[in-house]
């Protein structure tokens, strides 16, 4: 995610119901709206009106 960001790639901002991996992902995430509840990430209403593969 961090080298995504950094070159402009991500579509969006990204949802995870957690974050695993060094330090320099956790300092990329802080202050983000990334961790979300399972109720929000594994929301079936939400994922199926998203185009989970940017098609860009």
């Amino acid at each position: 995610m961090v080298d995504l960001d950094k070159r402009g790639l991500l579509a969006a901002t990204p949802s995870a119901s957690y974050l695993l991996g060094s330090e320099t992902l956790y300092n990329w995430a802080d202050g983000k709206p990334i961790l979300r509840g399972i109720e929000h990430t594994h929301d079936i209403t939400r994922l199926s009106r998203s185009d989970p593969v940017h098609r860009g």
